[in-house]
């Protein structure tokens, strides 16, 4: 994939020098870009890196994949190089951090932008709790979760799983658009045998 995105690079720098703008599109994960939960891809088996993106001397590469918005640029042989991600228009998984958007590109020889157009999204909320939920915390937040998905999630040992009741904390969350219980329980090491 570098040796293509480089080929592509000579071929751009001619038409940079014509005055013709250039875009590269692609779908795939960058090496070091933030995920939408916010934590950073870092392995061996990304497609693109920053370096072979900009081997492609284009004005703009816009990228599909990631749904967090989030950019790149290098000044380079006078010109602005600029790499995105447009994010995604919607919300699709629990824990997703910012808004949801598209971009607006606007290209032009040596000098990309792009506006950001936020998107109306599902509200997503996540409830965490260390040991049986809080019915009581819960309730007053049930107001608050009205129209939203909601995910309830807790950890408990096995003596206190029975005192999680699930059919309170989904009567407390009525108003939500979803209610997703994620329970894990805690079990006790009897021994070796």
């Amino acid at each position: 994939l570098h040796q293509l995105l480089t080929l592509f690079g000579s071929v751009n720098a001619r038409l940079f020098a014509q005055g013709v703008p250039t875009l590269l599109i692609g779908h795939g994960t960058v090496d070091g870009c933030l995920t939408e939960h916010g934590v950073p891809m870092a392995g061996q088996d990304h497609e693109f890196n920053l370096g072979s993106l900009f081997q492609a001397n284009t004005d703009a590469v816009a990228l599909g994949h990631i749904h967090k918005q989030q950019e790149w640029w290098r000044e380079f042989a006078g010109r602005r190089q600029l790499i995105a991600y447009a994010g995604s228009i919607g919300r699709f998984h629990y824990g997703e951090d910012g808004d949801k958007s598209a971009l607006i590109w606007d290209i032009r020889p040596g000098q990309a932008e792009y506006s950001v157009f936020v998107t109306p999204a599902r509200v997503t909320l996540d409830l965490h709790f260390d040991g049986p939920p809080d019915l009581e915390a819960i309730r007053e937040l049930g107001q608050r979760c009205a129209g939203a998905f909601v995910r309830v999630r807790y950890l408990v040992d096995e003596e206190h799983l029975q005192s999680v009741d699930r059919a309170a904390i989904k009567a407390a969350l009525q108003g939500a658009a979803e209610v997703k219980l994620e329970g894990n329980t805690i079990t006790s090491n009897y021994g070796y045998g």
